[in-house]
């Protein structure tokens, strides 16, 4: 039985997709590059109880940016030394930083611009805060 949209149980989402005004060429191609992901609000008029139901869960909060989001890492100015290595995390004009000292003598900084996970651990993803649009991982 199709909904007053065409889609019908049994019927590939990316198949429906394409035939919503404005998604007329939609194809799956992958679902590896951002590009391919329409975001979770484009699936909530179909599916909304799978959608409320992942609004309220942990995982919503998987992967978040990080200018808008509750993080537990304190940046206050907190070091932590790995294998001789440094880390610092700090923030500096609203803006959330990692520094790195390494035992070489190099150093970088990074503005973290995603924060992954929460629930028991975080990571961080940022660009370099040296040179515009470098995207880094801080998990080294």
């Amino acid at each position: 039985m199709e909904d007053d949209h065409g889609y019908s149980p049994g019927r590939e989402c990316g198949e429906y997709l394409g035939q919503l005004p404005g998604l007329r060429n939609f194809k799956v191609a992958s679902n590896v590059f951002r590009a391919d992901y329409a975001g979770s609000e484009a699936c909530s008029g179909c599916h909304a109880d799978i959608f409320e139901e992942r609004s309220q869960s942990p995982m919503h909060r998987m992967t978040r940016p990080a200018e808008r989001s509750e993080v537990r890492a304190p940046f206050a100015g907190e070091t932590f030394e790995f294998k001789g290595d440094v880390a610092q995390m700090v923030t500096s004009s609203g803006q959330r930083l990692v520094s790195f000292i390494f035992t070489d003598g190099n150093s970088s900084r990074y503005r973290v611009t995603r924060i992954i996970g929460g629930r028991y651990r975080e990571d961080f993803v940022g660009v370099d805060a040296r040179h515009r649009g470098c995207r880094r991982s801080t998990k080294r």
